[in-house]
């Protein structure tokens, strides 16, 4: 039995965008505030590419579930990033969760970048065999 469902985790990435789309788009800033129509018009630009690139997620899933899911992880990046736009669009009363936020993303993604490089598979992504120079990659980086 396989641990990691690929097609689970396109599914579920799919809707986790979706829902934080729906809810959020578009991310106004205090440089540059939007109208009522600006707002309206963006959101719906938003959902429209969105709906674009799901359906080429959708549709490389079908001949390569590899390369559809290092596609929804590009596209779970933005999501993130429009999330971290409402944490800075908060403001200041939100420093504490700033910092927070700032210290996990920043453990995870130390640890992320550890497991890939340390290893020839990440995720669904793999390769049949480790490459040589992995060894002394991994051997250089220890130190």
């Amino acid at each position: 039995m396989d641990i990691f469902d690929e097609k689970l985790f396109l599914i579920v990435g799919i809707v986790i965008c979706y829902i934080i789309f729906i809810l959020y788009s578009p991310i106004e800033d205090f440089n540059k505030p939007l109208d009522e129509d600006d707002i309206q018009a963006n959101k719906t630009k938003s959902l429209v590419l969105l709906s674009i690139y799901v359906f080429i997620v959708a549709f490389t899933s079908k001949y390569n579930i590899k390369y559809a899911g290092v596609m929804l992880v590009t596209l779970l990046e933005v999501t993130l990033l429009m999330i971290l736009g409402i944490i800075k669009k908060r403001g200041k009363g939100m420093k504490r969760s700033r910092e927070m936020i700032a210290n996990v993303l920043q453990n995870v993604g130390k640890s992320t970048i550890k497991a890939a490089v340390n290893s020839a598979s990440f995720l669904y992504v793999y390769q049949e065999k480790e490459p040589t120079s992995l060894k002394e990659f991994s051997k250089r980086s220890k130190k």
